[in-house]
């Protein structure tokens, strides 16, 4: 088996033919080293320094046996320089094995085998790229979900806060309105207690000047009282008010005294047997010196003029009748 040195250079160069190959930095010529070729070009940079700078020989190249896995001893490894990706599904994993730059795939003798497999390492490269460009993509894509993700939160927290200040706002003025209703109910009150006070106030005044017009007449009914029944100040009444009180005492004497007269005379005219004075007792009594015969014995008692024409009273005798 060729080693992996061995294999890329058989890669590099398609003409064994050639002895020897002078290096650019080798003092003199290496025997059995092909040439490298245009398919160094295909190399990175790394990998090209690397092989010019290694002294490989290839003497005598013996076929390749690249797909025996149960004869293969040497397991390759992929340079630190060089990302291997393994896709399973849609995840994608990077690692490093050791400093050697990645070899290529062994070629074996046949020309046609070694092109075969560099066009499958060129095709993998193309792979592995088109898979490296999809995963930028699906980062870039998620990147974008989650900024418009972040807006639309914040859209979102936006709206609610927004819908919670309209909300706090709505609320705010109803209570307002509740407010201004219960002012206008206050008004409206206060501006019927203010009527009500006016009225009462009025009408207080007219009572008021009412009673002081009572007190006044309460005044002089009770001096005219005074003045009738001889209890009045006359001393401080003038001739003339003195007169008139007279006029009017004697006017009302002489009303009373016709009064009683007549409800004698109805009496005795009328032959009644009651007392005139009680009315509910017989007569029983004559008075002297008139002979009137018009009270009963409790009444006889206790008056001193005959009622019926005023004499002084100087007997009395009872009667007795059937």
């Amino acid at each position: 088996y060729l080693s992996d040195d061995e294999t890329v250079l058989h890669l590099l160069s398609p003409s064994p033919q050639l002895a020897s190959y002078q290096f650019p930095n080798a003092n003199g010529p290496r025997p059995h080293q092909p040439p490298y070729g245009r398919t160094l070009a295909l190399l990175s940079s790394e990998h090209q320094r690397w092989y010019q700078s290694r002294d490989v020989a290839t003497a005598a190249p013996t076929p390749l046996m690249l797909f025996a896995p149960s004869q293969r001893k040497h397991v390759r490894t992929r340079a630190s320089s060089l990302s291997s990706l393994s896709s399973t599904g849609s995840t994608f994993t990077t690692s490093s094995s050791s400093n050697e730059p990645e070899p290529e795939p062994g070629a074996t003798d046949d020309s046609m085998s070694m092109s075969s497999r560099l066009q499958e390492s060129l095709a993998r490269n193309l792979h592995l790229a088109n898979d490296v460009q999809r995963l930028s993509r699906f980062v870039g894509l998620f990147l974008t979900c989650l900024c418009q993700q972040h807006c639309g939160s914040d859209y979102e927290m936006l709206t609610v806060q927004f819908l919670q200040s309209q909300g706090l706002a709505h609320a705010q003025g109803q209570a307002v309105e509740r407010e201004m209703q219960v002012n206008r109910k206050l008004t409206r009150k206060l501006d019927l207690v203010t009527e009500r006070y006016r009225v009462a106030n009025e009408g207080y005044a007219a009572l008021k000047k009412r009673l002081n017009g009572v007190r006044v007449d309460l005044h002089q009914v009770a001096q005219a009282n005074e003045n009738l029944t001889g209890n009045g100040s006359y001393r401080n009444m003038s001739v003339a008010e003195l007169e008139v009180l007279e006029t009017t005492l004697e006017g009302g004497l002489a009303k009373i005294r016709e009064a009683m007269r007549q409800q004698y005379r109805d009496v005795v005219e009328g032959e009644r047997e009651t007392c005139v004075v009680c009315l509910h007792e017989k007569v029983s009594i004559v008075l002297l010196p008139c002979r009137h015969r018009v009270l009963c014995a409790t009444c006889a008692v206790r008056v001193h003029q005959c009622p019926v024409d005023r004499m002084d009273i100087t007997d009395r005798f009872s009667t007795f009748g059937m």
